[in-house]
């Protein structure tokens, strides 16, 4: 699953038949993440972000409802 450079929020995911193993975030303008919207992503999943934003990521994702065992890295280019 992928949000793109211009998205600015990340709603609930309403798919819960699939358990996402990677999320890509390329915007570097994501204002707002719904309360579970990591709620079905795999426990060994991992998020990608714009390197610069990965502090701030990492303060928005907090309890959105993916298990502690989820990494947040930066992209590798």
């Amino acid at each position: 699953m992928s949000v793109n450079g211009q998205g600015k929020k990340l709603v609930e995911n309403t798919d819960y038949t699939v358990s996402y193993s990677r999320l890509t975030i390329r915007s570097t303008k994501l204002k707002t993440i719904g309360k579970g919207a990591l709620q079905n992503i795999n426990a060994k999943a991992t998020v990608q972000a714009p390197k610069s934003k990965i502090k701030l990521y990492q303060k928005k994702l907090k309890g959105k409802g993916q298990k502690k065992t989820v990494k947040l890295i930066a992209f590798k280019k």
